[in-house]
């Protein structure tokens, strides 16, 4: 594995001021141990309720397309302690647009050195490198997806030329009382999901999510990234199917480590979607209605879901609705390259 940085060929001004202080690319599967690591920390600081494993590093980072693990991560290391590290993918979306979405973590103490804006800069040079390829047709962008605490990333992001140019929650429903009893409409019913149905569910929440903001171009190998999701649990899904047509879905999950760390039993009730043909017949709310049963009787306290703020199919009024409220708010910087 490369240690050395080879490109962009760009200064680290904080290695040259910071005696002690190194920089490098990914090394070996250790990187994600030390990652996780300072990811919690980081988000402990920031007052962020997050949990990411190395396992789910790890998955995501050696699985994820449009990304070179030896050459798109940075790592700023002090005396071999991993106190900073960023990195770049570019996504092609359904609105012909090419954006290299790009993220960092900073250790709490090493904030405010210099350290963000270095790693700033070098992947933003490296994205420059890996844009080459792309069509002259589509528009450009730089983006980063920061929680509303993380005041120094946004400092950062707009001083940089960045905007903000999106909003969305993190929502939480706070009991499980009081559920409504939404029957699904006539000839659309609910049954258990077997491994032959993935694909057709795989394809029915592309169709679903093809026109909303942000979505990526999919191909084959998003779904086998799909299939390795960390938390991928078929038994708790809600999937609704008229004859052999998947028509919506309610992809819950639960997360162990979460609920462990912050002494809680919170069901997950997510890519909540319903085809075209099928909406406007309350199966969204009827599968919702599902979950929330099945997590109380599985003896869960709450449940929490993500949703774009502006997602044009009213997904916010429907949650508000059933019950959920905001409790954090994110937002989509953009920068035009």
């Amino acid at each position: 594995m490369n240690t050395m940085i080879s490109e962009p060929k760009i200064e680290f001004l904080p290695t040259r001021d910071i005696p002690g202080l190194t920089l490098r690319n990914f090394r070996d599967s250790g990187d994600f141990g030390a990652m996780a690591k300072l990811l919690d920390t980081s988000r402990t600081a920031d007052g962020i309720e997050e949990t990411r494993t190395a396992n789910d590093l790890a998955t995501f980072y050696t699985e994820v397309k449009h990304f070179d693990l030896e050459r798109d991560l940075f790592f700023v290391e002090y005396e071999d302690e991993l106190v900073a590290y960023a990195g770049t993918r570019w996504r092609e979306e359904t609105g012909k647009n090419f954006v290299h979405v790009i993220w960092e973590e900073v250790h709490p103490d090493w904030r405010g050195r210099g350290i963000e804006a270095g790693l700033l800069q070098l992947v933003e040079a490296r994205t420059r490198i890996k844009t080459d390829g792309h069509s002259p047709q589509g528009a450009k962008w730089l983006r980063a997806f920061v929680p509303h605490e993380q005041d120094w990333l946004k400092e950062l992001l707009t001083l940089n030329g960045y905007e903000p140019v999106r909003v969305f929650y993190d929502m939480v429903r706070p009991n499980l009382e009081n559920i409504p009893s939404l029957p699904l409409p006539p000839g659309i019913e609910v049954r258990p999901v077997k491994p032959e149905d993935y694909n057709k569910i795989w394809m029915a929440l592309v169709e679903a999510f093809g026109e909303h903001w942000g979505e990526e171009v999919h191909d084959e190998s998003d779904y086998e990234f799909w299939l390795k999701f960390p938390h991928f649990n078929p038994a708790l899904w809600q999937v609704a199917w008229e004859g052999d047509e998947v028509v919506g879905t309610v992809l819950n999950f639960v997360d162990g480590e979460a609920d462990a760390k912050y002494k809680r039993k919170r069901g997950y009730t997510e890519d909540i979607s319903v085809r075209k043909p099928w909406r406007g017949r309350g199966i969204a709310k009827a599968l919702l209605a599902r979950s929330l049963k099945m997590f109380r009787d599985m003896g869960f306290d709450s449940t929490t879901l993500g949703v774009d703020a502006e997602n044009a199919t009213g997904a916010l009024r429907l949650y508000e609705n059933m019950g959920y409220e905001t409790v954090r708010t994110f937002f989509a910087y953009r920068k035009a390259m």
